[in-house]
């Protein structure tokens, strides 16, 4: 009797060990099958389709699939908030032989000419069975350029206190009209903005651009001074945003940078007598002094 148990346990754990086997090769890969289609070359700022198809290629149905998205750096789902890295969808039975798929709308944040990895993780349970297999594929996405252009450029040098113009360009290169543009401008903190074409819609430093179609270019400028130390240097920094299904994403950026230096011409006006007091119908002295600090004539 006790050699008899003993047969049925063995017998019972190869049983056990060989579906554990049979699956795990499904997981490996015998089975479920992961194809993904995506565009040769993603260009920053354009939105894009993300397809994932799961064939079943085994003799038993593969229940509760459900594809896991794992994003890199600078790669960001439509409609979500740009620091999402995790997205699933869960599609259902998979039969024997069949195929089903889903769509997942991105759009690239920045990474200019480069290659990232987008992880796909597919999860299933083989009818019949109790576990939960998965199946990961790692696909390389390849950046191109950037679809909106954004240019920034300021002085080299600039005297303090000398009022002197921002130049913001930029240019819808894609082919597709974008609707929804944001330009935020991070001034250093010594700068003072006095004027610009077209007057900031939150705080001193964030333009609505609205609409641009695709092929149109935009420029537009501010005027401001700086003050602070001579040989000191001031950086501005934009950013270019553009907004899809309710979200907003960054498609541009771009810094400048000048350097304060002493002004050419110091100019001082003073009035002569120390009271600092004039009285009705006194006829006042002025003195205007100025020095031209530069080895060149003026």
């Amino acid at each position: 009797m006790y050699k008899f148990f003993l047969t049925l346990i063995i017998v019972f754990a190869f049983g056990v060990v060989g579906a554990g086997w049979y699956f795990y090769q499904g997981n490996e890969g015998s089975e479920l099958r992961i194809v993904v289609a995506k565009p040769d070359i993603a260009t920053i700022g354009v939105p894009f389709t993300f397809g994932v198809n799961i064939g079943n290629d085994g003799n038993v149905v593969l229940q509760n699939v459900h594809i896991s998205l794992e994003l890199p750096e600078g790669i960001a789902l439509v409609g979500s908030s740009a620091q999402k890295t995790i997205e699933g969808k869960t599609i259902g039975d998979v039969g024997a032989g069949s195929a089903i798929g889903t769509d997942f709308r991105m759009i690239v944040t920045g990474g200019e000419n480069s290659v990232k990895q987008i992880i796909v993780v597919v999860g299933y349970v083989p009818q019949g069975v109790s576990s939960r297999f998965e199946k990961t594929e790692k696909i390389d996405l390849v950046v191109g350029s950037a679809g909106m252009v954004l240019d920034l450029s300021v002085p080299a040098r600039v005297a303090g206190g000398q009022e002197f113009v921002l130049e913001i360009k930029y240019k819808n290169a894609t082919a597709i009209d974008v609707n929804d543009l944001r330009l935020k401008i991070e001034y250093p903190a010594n700068f003072e903005m006095k004027s610009a074409d077209l007057p900031p819609d939150i705080g001193g430093n964030v333009w609505n651009l609205g609409g641009l179609r695709k092929g149109s270019e935009m420029l537009f400028k501010i005027k401001g001074n700086l003050v602070g130390d001579t040989g000191s240097s001031a950086e501005f920094k934009a950013r270019l945003e553009a907004g899809f299904e309710g979200a907003q994403y960054r498609v541009a950026e771009k810094s400048a940078t000048t350097q304060l230096v002493q002004s050419p011409l110091l100019l001082d006006a003073m009035i002569d007598g120390e009271s600092g007091i004039a009285n009705i119908d006194e006829e006042l002295q002025y003195r205007i002094a100025y020095e031209n600090t530069t080895d060149q004539g003026f």
